[in-house]
């Protein structure tokens, strides 16, 4: 009989790396990674928005928000525009190239969760989102 635990962060270490195989395949149909669209998409659904606020929503440091941030600038996807409240922080806009991006509906990892979410009972992604938020907390509270 093996291990559950074992079991377990197998399965988590297979998601992880299919999450990281259709990012790269993203990367060469559609220029950008799976976590470079997720910028686009936030940005999308909140014009505007703060990369640090970014950084909180998608549970990413804001360091590495910075790295995708300056590359989606760098391939005209996205505008960094100065606050006019404070001249210290910056708002971000989607440009043409990015929405273009945000309009794909195939061969996303995005693609895959929705078929998923048609899929599964309600009942049993509550479980799933449940168990993921208690696990990346228990995470945390030990690098803490």
């Amino acid at each position: 009989m093996s291990d559950p635990v074992v079991s377990f962060m197998q399965m988590l270490w297979g998601v992880e790396e299919s999450l990281q195989q259709m990012s790269r395949r993203m990367q060469s149909q559609l220029g950008v990674t799976g976590p470079q669209r997720m910028v686009l998409k936030l940005v999308a659904a909140q014009e505007g928005i703060a990369a640090n606020d970014l950084a909180k929503q998608i549970h990413l440091h804001p360091s590495t928000v910075s790295g995708i941030v300056r590359r989606l600038e760098a391939n005209g996807m996205l505008a960094r525009v100065a606050d006019k409240e404070d001249g210290r922080r910056y708002k971000l806009k989607l440009k043409a190239a990015g929405r273009k991006v945000v309009e794909k509906k195939t061969g996303t990892v995005e693609a895959a969760v929705r078929t998923l979410m048609e899929q599964a009972p309600e009942r049993d992604l509550t479980v799933v989102r449940k168990t993921m938020e208690k696990l990346r907390g228990i995470l945390q509270e030990q690098m803490d």
